[in-house]
């Protein structure tokens, strides 16, 4: 898994020493991966960072207080989710902040002399973009897809 990522640019390895955030005893705080099914027998690959954001909320209403709208005679309020196959994946994240999540168990010598590593020194796979389920991953996404929509310009 780590090797599809890191060879897609999704995610890249970075040093433990380097990994942020630890926990008070200094322990650093990795997310999960687990896949979900969806159509086509694939598999939707969620970043699972429940331990970090137990505490932290979305700024965002739940999707079933859309039945709550009230639109003007005449308007229409449409959505679509079939555009988000990989939308995610496209969202990087800056640089800075991709320290911050880290995913998945210490990389192995082998994979970290593959990559360019230091094999003396312990890795993790970070995560370079947004990850579905990440924090406030999809208020990211939809003001993103808002503010690209109004702007004029064109989606991707």
């Amino acid at each position: 898994m780590a090797a599809r990522l890191l060879d897609s640019d999704i995610a890249f390895e970075e040093r433990e020493s380097e990994l942020l955030p630890k926990t008070h005893s200094g322990r650093i705080l990795v997310g999960g991966l687990f896949g979900v099914p969806k159509s086509g027998g694939k598999l939707r690959l969620v970043f699972d960072r429940r331990r970090e954001e137990r505490v932290r909320w979305s700024w965002l209403p739940a999707a079933a207080q859309l039945g709550r709208i009230v639109l003007p005679k005449g308007k229409v309020l449409r959505g679509s989710g079939c555009d988000l196959i990989d939308y995610y994946y496209h969202i990087a994240h800056d640089p800075n902040r991709s320290i911050h999540n880290a995913a998945g168990r210490e990389l192995s010598e082998d994979f970290v002399l593959k990559y360019g590593g230091d094999p003396c020194r312990i890795y993790y796979t970070c995560f370079r973009v947004l990850g579905m389920g990440d924090l406030n991953a999809v208020c990211f996404g939809q003001d993103i897809l808002y503010t690209r929509t109004c702007s004029g310009r064109p989606m991707l």
